[in-house]
């Protein structure tokens, strides 16, 4: 489970939770306000198997993938802002779609190598 919580300062951290409740981790989320209604925290594989990870859109247009159990898997900044995000599958290859008021992209997600 994953939640978003309110920090004092208005900052939003998101937080791995068991299903009784017990916090597992925390990772700090970038400061702002989302000024569309993208979804906050979106669940998907984008390794294509084992355990789903969290992808969380920032209101600066930045995109963060924690693992399941709350590691920053990557981080990059998109460049626009967000206004959908999703994790599907294409011919078996996980694809993150992205979209703005632009456009919608989809990008195939191949493992680096080594891992």
């Amino acid at each position: 489970l994953c939640a978003l919580a309110p920090e004092p300062d208005g900052n939003v951290v998101a937080v791995g939770l068991t299903p009784e409740g017990k916090e597992l981790w925390s990772h700090p989320l970038p400061r702002g306000a989302h000024q569309t209604a993208v979804d906050r925290a979106v669940a998907g594989n984008v390794l294509g198997s084992g355990p789903a990870q969290w992808i969380f859109p920032g209101p600066d247009g930045s995109l963060h993938i924690l693992t399941h159990d709350g590691k920053l898997l990557d981080h990059f900044t998109y460049g626009d802002r967000l206004t959908g995000l999703a994790i599907t599958t294409i011919k078996g290859k996980p694809v993150l779609l992205v979209a703005t008021t632009q456009a919608v992209e989809a990008w195939q997600i191949e493992p680096a190598a080594g891992r």
